[in-house]
């Protein structure tokens, strides 16, 4: 059925006229690119530090839902961020609507899976109408723009994330080509590039030729979910889009909609290429040592298993004293489910597979500035630790308490979070008997051996691991076996029953 249906559409694609009269948005329309722009496009964007300002390009904007979507996104999910939303549509009264930012009941909930929690924080009722609020009006402008004009990006500065979506399948094979060459010259070195709507042969052709990356996150559910307004048939016209094939070759490319400009490629990331980039990255960040060091432990790893676990411990006497400017406005509780299912409903606190734990008994400390939430610390207090993907498992002496996921919201880094955490921690009434607390860092995760140094940990020893993943050596030393850190035997099968 695919090769005639794919025939089929190539012939419309020949025959049929394109109209740049159709109008068609809505608000929310893509929830997977909305998890994907706070969750891994940002970060890209940012280099993993903390977003200070952004810069956002909307063309063929159409009557502003798309704009508003995303200023109402941002602000929920970064409170404080200096950004600006800028959108443009060559016909001017969807340009005077979107300005209006007046909708009725009927354009507001076309989305039926719009979130309640959406509508309540973007829009004010208005009579049977609705309004956007003036806090997200404030970040978003409109003006009229023209993808074919050649001085299309002398108009606009280059901007950090561009949206072009919904418009190149309506206009001439050509016309698309040079809208698309335009919209290149909107983005900054380091961006991105949503572009959803597009005929895919072309956005295949013409996104490799750029150079430009396809982000794997949700891949297929966001193409699925862009195709949930085309017809059964959609072979039968020139804005149809193709099922998501899985066994397609270059699948990523073909049916990712978000594009990144100016990093690693994911498309073959053991490629030579790939890995080049990488270590340049690594350099910049860390120096030519330990880019070089890096380089050595994987080319080591390709033969045989072979790592470095660094133990590092936070007495009580050793806990950095706090800035009380700061912690006058910091708060903390232990987090329940419902507030654990309701992070992970967020999707923006990085919380794929934490519910496990939680589930298997662990306990999760919230931190909150100002009463919005800002990040989390979890304490290990079940068991003996499993290590890395080699399944090593220790023990954890009873003086302390091992800490094994910390994470702090980016608008809200920089703070001294992690420390407040760690004193709410070793303040609690249920381990005010312990002596510290207690972590784990791989050799080459420079991160974290920053972020370790300035929470006041200290390390005390390493073990070192050597053999294959399935079956692997620990040389522990005896200062660490001193203190009641040893190898655990994994329980059988049968003992876990």
């Amino acid at each position: 059925m695919y090769p005639y249906a794919r025939l089929a559409h190539s012939r419309v694609l020949r025959s049929s006229r394109r109209s740049q009269s159709h109008i068609y948005t809505n608000f929310y329309r893509s929830p997977g690119q909305l998890e994907a722009l706070t969750l891994h496009v940002i970060p890209f964007i940012c280099r993993g530090t903390p977003p200070r300002s952004l810069s956002i390009n909307i063309v063929a904007c159409s009557t502003g839902a798309e704009a508003y979507t995303v200023a109402s996104e941002l602000i929920a999910k970064f409170p404080g961020l200096d950004f600006k939303v800028h959108g443009s549509d060559l016909h001017e009264e969807t340009i005077a609507r979107a300005r209006a930012a007046r909708y009725t009941s009927a354009e507001v909930f076309l989305n039926e899976n719009i979130p309640d929690e959406f509508v309540v924080r973007t829009f004010d009722p208005a009579g049977e109408d609705f309004i956007i609020k003036p806090v997200i009006c404030e970040k978003v402008s409109f003006t009229r723009a023209d993808l074919l004009d050649p001085d299309l990006a002398r108009r606009f500065e280059p901007a950090d994330i561009v949206f072009a979506q919904n418009v190149f399948f309506h206009l001439e094979p050509a016309d698309a080509i040079t809208a698309f060459e335009n919209v290149l010259g909107l983005l900054k070195d380091r961006s991105a590039l949503f572009i959803d709507g597009m005929e895919l042969d072309m956005k295949e052709r013409l996104t490799a030729r750029a150079g430009l990356i396809p982000l794997a996150y949700k891949c297929r559910e966001i193409h699925s979910s862009a195709r949930r307004h085309v017809p059964a048939r959609w072979w039968k016209y020139y804005f149809g889009m193709e099922p998501y094939l899985v066994f397609r070759r270059g699948r990523l490319r073909r049916y990712s909609t978000i594009f990144l400009n100016g990093g690693v490629s994911l498309e073959n990331p053991n490629g030579i290429k790939a890995k080049l980039i990488e270590l340049k990255e690594l350099r910049v960040r860390f120096g030519v040592v330990k880019t070089l060091e890096n380089a050595v432990f994987r080319l080591v790893n390709r033969f045989f298993y072979f790592d470095c676990l660094h133990i590092i411990v936070l007495d009580r006497e050793n806990l950095k004293p706090l800035d009380p400017t700061n912690t006058n406005r910091f708060s903390s509780k232990i987090a329940t489910r419902e507030d654990l299912e309701e992070m992970e409903k967020q999707g923006c606190w990085s919380m794929r597979g934490r519910m496990k734990l939680f589930e298997r008994g662990d306990t999760c400390l919230l931190s909150y500035v100002e009463n919005k939430l800002s990040g989390y610390t979890w304490i290990f207090t079940n068991g003996c630790p499993s290590f890395v993907e080699c399944g090593l498992r220790l023990s954890v002496p009873d003086g302390y308490l091992y800490t094994t996921y910390s994470w702090t919201h980016p608008e809200y880094r920089g703070y001294g979070l992690q420390s407040f955490r760690h004193h709410e921690i070793l303040n609690h009434p249920r381990w005010r008997d312990k002596k510290g607390l207690l972590g784990l860092r791989l050799h080459t995760n420079h991160s974290t051996k920053r972020g370790q140094g300035k929470s006041g940990f200290q390390g005390i020893g390493n073990i070192y691991i050597i053999g294959r993943k399935s079956n692997v050596h620990a040389l522990i030393g005896k200062n660490l076996q001193s203190m009641g850190i040893k190898r655990v035997k994994r329980p059988s099968s049968a003992e876990t029953k």
